[in-house]
């Protein structure tokens, strides 16, 4: 009885070990949190050497302009371009194996990124230095994708609207010291604004919403780009004067038009030219719809809904609302989120 005893206790302390092992594995699971930095064979040559630290690092997108993880932070999409540049605590560029002081990756799966080729992992010496990286949120040409091994003095020029630019600083200021193997949080935060306009058709009691209505086009004068100018090192893209010279027209999905556009002050009203169909494509009208977004001014990180209504084939406006971002990956689940 005594041995049985004994077998019994020991399974017992057995399970509960496995058990609470298992538990605290979960509790680190995160299936929005993943490694990036992947080495393929072909890299191996770029593994530290003693003195030497690799630094990985933990991707995120704010899509939302909000301080926690549990409320808009996602991981990047498949297809995005992120560049990390490395500086010397003097604030010197520090050049990569002697080559460049920046190292460009791409997703190739949601949170997932791997090195372009002819990058070389980042692994640092011991010592301090400051880590930026900029993005685009944006499958796009390479011509525009260059923009990102063209910073100057920490300065890029010849932006454009309707890019998803996004960017990072390492804690505050940059600075970071550097003395084991390392995998950093690395949570972008967009640098330009969203517009949005929603033709809402629900129904509203004493109204006659016409909800068989959809949008053809719709297209705005965004902020004149040709003044823009990229600060790495405030992680911000300076505030535009002023609208431009030519219109942009807006993507579409659903009942919502959505459209980025360089952070701007003096935009005065912001007016969108609004072809939409009732019934069919061949009945189509044209309305103009204006708004005061923010009083003309468009903030960085801030996504701005504009919502219009139809009773019969009349328009009508209604207030302007900051909203959570439409992810652009999946333009047909977006629900606004109205933010404080």
């Amino acid at each position: 009885m005594k041995n049985a005893l004994s077998s019994y206790r020991l399974m017992l302390i057995l399970f509960l070990f496995v058990l609470s092992f298992t538990g605290c594995l979960r509790t680190d699971i995160d299936l929005n949190i993943v490694e990036i930095d992947t080495i393929s064979p072909d890299e191996d040559k770029d593994k530290n050497s003693s003195g030497e630290s690799r630094i990985k690092f933990v991707t995120y997108l704010n899509n939302e302009n909000v301080t926690r993880a549990d409320e808009g932070y996602k991981p990047i999409a498949t297809g995005r371009y992120i560049t990390v540049y490395i500086y010397d605590l003097n604030g010197d560029s520090y050049y990569i194996q002697g080559v460049d002081n920046f190292i460009n990756y791409e997703s190739y799966a949601p949170g997932r990124i791997k090195l372009m080729p002819g990058n070389t992992s980042l692994i640092l010496p011991s010592g301090s230095y400051y880590l930026y990286a900029v993005g685009v949120n944006d499958t796009i040409e390479s011509q525009v994708r260059d923009v990102l091994n063209n910073f100057t003095g920490g300065v890029a020029e010849n932006l454009s609207n309707g890019i998803d630019y996004i960017g990072w600083q390492y804690g505050d200021e940059g600075l970071i010291s550097v003395n084991q193997d390392t995998s950093i949080n690395m949570v972008l935060d967009h640098l330009c604004a969203q517009l949005v306009l929603f033709v809402d058709t629900a129904a509203v009691a004493g109204k006659n919403i016409n909800n068989n209505v959809q949008i053809e086009s719709v297209t705005f004068t965004p902020p004149d780009s040709t003044q823009s100018e990229w600060y790495m090192m405030n992680n911000e893209i300076f505030q535009i004067s002023g609208p431009g010279s030519t219109t942009a027209t807006m993507n579409i999905s659903g009942m919502y038009a959505y459209y980025v556009v360089m952070p701007a002050y003096d935009m005065g009203t912001t007016e969108f030219t609004i072809i939409v169909s009732f019934g069919d494509t061949s009945n189509t009208k044209t309305f103009t719809a204006s708004f005061d977004i923010n009083d003309g001014t468009y903030n960085a990180g801030d996504a701005y809904l504009c919502k219009i209504w139809f009773q019969d084939e009349e328009i009508y406006f209604d207030e302007v609302n900051v909203v959570n971002w439409i992810d652009e990956t999946q333009p047909g689940t977006y629900v606004p989120t109205q933010i404080n």
